[in-house]
């Protein structure tokens, strides 16, 4: 969910306002020139060269306000450009933004009970939303949002950062599953998981349009094969679990209503 359905937030409120799109871009494009002057240019290329239209080519020479500029503007029209593809619309802007705020209530509170999502060492889970939230906790408007309506998760998303060597221990059966993640897969129950059922029923029947009502309102996009192959892999790998963590994982995907979306 952090990766098919957070990196929507994330697109979102990074590419939706003029002062994000800058910021970003300035980032970014920083992040390859740091990159490139520490690293080397690829071997791909010759040296000072890159792919023709790039923003790697536009860099590769004598690096000037201008230049960076243009990598900039190229970098930014890009992006926009693909926000359509991702579900970045008018149309979607508040079942997106709905869902952001959802996410930062749940880790909020979550964070007050459990120093991680199931327990005391990362997860997976952890990580995999870090990647969202930690972008997110750095362009403007979301910043904004996070630091007034959910203080705790800069914090640890900076705990989280340096949690190299942190061993701790992990929660065990099913009373040992905390509300953070409750909360979690009740926000995929209502958002994530039937947009991958509807994605999937629309690849199946060859529609052009993936349409549903969620929370916020309608959300509409164009059919997207590799959230398709996520929904079958979800599906498989709960079929796969062995007995004992069945026991665990199904009363609790019943409880949440995630369940009827996986059998």
């Amino acid at each position: 969910m952090a990766d098919e359905w957070g990196t929507k937030c994330m697109f979102h409120y990074r590419w939706w306002h003029a002062a994000d799109r800058d910021f970003a871009s300035v980032w970014v494009v920083g992040d390859r020139l740091a990159a490139q002057a520490t690293q080397g240019a690829p071997t791909a290329v010759g040296p000072g060269e890159a792919p023709a239209g790039s923003v790697g080519a536009m860099l590769g020479g004598l690096i000037t306000g201008e230049t960076l500029a243009a990598a900039e503007k190229q970098f930014n029209d890009r992006q926009v450009s693909r926000m359509a593809l991702v579900g970045v619309t008018e149309g979607n802007k508040p079942v997106i933004e709905q869902s952001f705020h959802r996410i930062l209530a749940a880790f909020n509170a979550g964070i007050v009970e459990s120093t991680f999502m199931f327990g005391t060492r990362p997860s997976l889970a952890d990580f995999g939303w870090f990647g969202q939230l930690w972008t997110l906790s750095m362009d403007p408007t979301s910043s904004s949002e996070m630091r007034g309506r959910a203080p705790r998760v800069l914090p640890w998303l900076l705990r989280l950062e340096d949690a190299s060597g942190v061993n701790g221990a992990w929660r065990t059966g099913a009373e040992g599953v905390s509300g953070w993640v409750r909360a979690m897969l009740a926000l995929a129950e209502e958002t994530y998981l039937p947009f991958l059922k509807a994605n999937a029923t629309a690849i199946e029947k060859g529609h052009d349009t993936v349409s549903l009502s969620l929370p916020g309102g309608t959300y509409a996009q164009a059919p997207y094969k590799y959230q398709a192959k996520c929904y079958a892999t979800l599906k498989s790998k709960l079929a796969a679990l062995p007995p004992q963590a069945r026991a665990i994982v199904n009363p609790l995907l019943k409880e949440t209503g995630c369940f009827r979306y996986l059998a």
